[in-house]
């Protein structure tokens, strides 16, 4: 879905994230290649998805943002107000909920051979930051989160690569 989404453009964000995470699944190249062929040529023949966003809010004030991905906005705007409906809630305008968060790519790399001592941390740290990332989130509890503009995971990711960490998950995310 993300290569129909980006029609087959590489540099495009969700399509960055799904071919990351098809490297950290070890998919075969010809595989992965295949697949991003079909979905531009998807898109080509005008079977495009949409990236939506929708916002709204659930009893209490709760703020919600959902995310989709569609071929028909009109249906899943439909469908997503029904379930807020539902569940007591109601869809916002578009800024109503999403005014105070950002949309960032957070890279999570396994623990190098004896763990992330403080020598792994700063490592990680350095090689990440010189690559173009914009926090390392590091509670000292489990695996520092390195956060960074979506465009420059590719770049970031064979960064950590050089500096002997493997990325074993990486997503968009909404932060505050």
């Amino acid at each position: 879905n993300s290569s129909r989404l980006a029609g087959g453009d590489r540099s495009h964000p969700a399509l960055a994230s799904a071919l990351s995470r098809a490297k950290d699944a070890r998919m075969p190249k010809r595989t992965v290649d295949a697949a991003v062929t079909r979905g531009g040529a998807d898109k080509a023949a005008g079977g495009g998805l949409e990236e939506l966003v929708y916002e709204g809010t659930l009893p209490g004030g709760v703020g919600v943002i959902v995310d989709a991905l569609s071929d028909n906005k009109n249906r899943t705007a439909g469908e997503v107000r029904a379930t807020f409906k539902k569940h007591g809630g109601a869809l916002g305008a578009p800024g109503s909920v999403a005014w105070g968060w950002s949309r960032v790519a957070e890279l999570r790399p396994t623990a190098p051979e004896g763990g992330f001592d403080e020598e792994a941390r700063d490592r990680l740290f350095e090689a990440a930051v010189e690559a173009g990332a914009d926090d390392v989130v590091d509670d000292e509890s489990d695996a520092p989160a390195v956060i960074a503009d979506p465009a420059a995971v590719t770049a970031i990711r064979d960064a950590l690569d050089a500096a002997g960490f493997v990325v074993e998950a990486s997503d968009r995310i909404w932060v505050p």
